[in-house]
Order: C-alpha cells, then structure tokens, then sequence
C-alpha cells in the first residue's frame, strides 16, 4: 500500500485527501486556498513538494477553510544575561533570509512543547552541540502558554498561515559565549532537492524582556530558590 493511497479514502475530507499526491496539492491550494502556484520556487519560497513533505510528517497540517496551521516551540537559549538568536539563513540558490529571531521547530505528532524544544535544539545545534546535549529547560509545562499569530509565510507564498507558538526558556551545559564566540554559523541539508540547503548564522545578543532575571519560585518548604525543577534532557 502506497503512502499516497493512505489519504484517499472517499470518507476522507479534501483537505486530507490533497496529501496523496504533489498534483492533487496543488490543486486544493488553487482551487480551496486560492493559491497561485506559479510564485512557489523562485526566490525565498519552497516547492510544493516541500510542503507535502513537512505535511506527510505531521510537522504542519491543512485546514477545510484553507489554511495551514504549524505548532511551533520557540526556544530562548539562555547564557547569563545574553540569549541566541538566529540572524539570518543563507540558502543554497543565493537567497539570504532575514529572521532574527530565537530558535523556532515545528511540532511532530505526540509531542509536548517541551520535548520539540529540546528536539530542536539537538537538530539546529546538533553540529556544536555534539550528539548528546545536556538540555537544561527552564520553563515546565504548566508555565507553557500557547498564542497564535496568523500571517503568510515567504516560504510558501499566498497560503495563511496560523502559528500556535510555546515559548521555552532553555541552558544548555558547556554551550555559552566563551565557547561558541559571539556569532557562529550552523549548517543544514536537505534530503529531498537539495534546494533548502542552508547556513544559520547565530548571535548572543543581550536579552531584552523584564525575563532577563531567572524566575525564583517557592519550594515545596516555602522558601526559593532557583530553577525549582531541573529538567535535563537527554538523548535517549
């Protein structure tokens, strides 16, 4: 049984059943998401093979009145009073892509805001991190209060987007300014055209929110201390 063969079962909705293939994607995004194609792989934006992939992968999903809704952990990576943020991309084809912004990873199927966040650290930081990053998350899951932002993302240009963003504070053991410099670059492959292949540049910058001081909570004995629950995660 095909994987494509999987989506189109007649009880399926048409949103589910444009899965089966890139043609039958691009038709639900022209004819149900009034998407004009012919803007899709030039420039800043991916193919629609690209978005079949990430939505094979459970890594975003469609919706019957035409959007595309991402669930999104948004790690501020903590080093004193300075935090990292990915400036910029470089892609393969010569585009640069301005983010500025902290390290961001879609959700996969089964997952808590706090495991994406530290899957995505070990994934965007895998190649200064080492293979086995002491992740130290600093916000649990009670603290994780999710909001959304609804726009059109350049990668896929002419198709709403709805954000559903967890933001997670985040140390990671040995990974600081003395180590890493004040900016460094990561870089990433992709498997399936090579096109999204690309260099992250990175930045400590001084953190900017009232958050910079660490949140002191109460104990189970009353008093307070720092980091109430030290979560370290590692691979498994």
């Amino acid at each position: 049984q095909s994987l494509g063969s999987l989506f189109t079962r007649p009880e399926q909705p048409e949103h589910v059943q444009a899965l089966a293939s890139t043609e039958q994607l691009v038709d639900w995004l022209e004819t149900k998401a009034g998407v004009d194609i012919n803007q899709w792989g030039t420039g800043k934006a991916k193919k629609p093979e690209h978005l079949l992939k990430e939505l094979r992968q459970g890594e975003s999903s469609l919706s019957a009145d035409g959007l595309r809704v991402v669930r999104v952990a948004k790690v501020r990576i903590l080093d004193g009073d300075h935090e990292l943020i990915e400036v910029r991309q470089h892609l393969r084809n010569g585009v640069t892509k301005e983010r500025n912004r902290a390290l961001a990873e879609k959700f996969v199927p089964g997952e808590t805001p706090l495991q994406a966040a530290a899957r995505g650290v070990r994934e965007e930081l895998g190649q200064v991190l080492g293979p086995d990053p002491a992740i130290r998350l600093l916000t649990t899951e009670a603290e994780v209060v999710p909001y959304e932002e609804r726009q059109t993302s350049s990668s896929y240009p002419g198709l709403v987007s709805v954000y559903q963003l967890y933001k997670v504070d985040a140390e990671i053991l040995g990974f600081n300014r003395e180590t890493t410099g004040m900016v460094f670059e990561t870089g990433e492959e992709c498997d399936l055209d090579g096109f999204c292949d690309k260099i992250h540049v990175w930045e400590w910058r001084p953190r900017k929110s009232s958050r910079a001081a660490r949140k002191i909570l109460p104990n189970s004995s009353g008093k307070s201390h720092l980091f109430p629950i030290p979560f370290i995660i590692r691979k498994s």
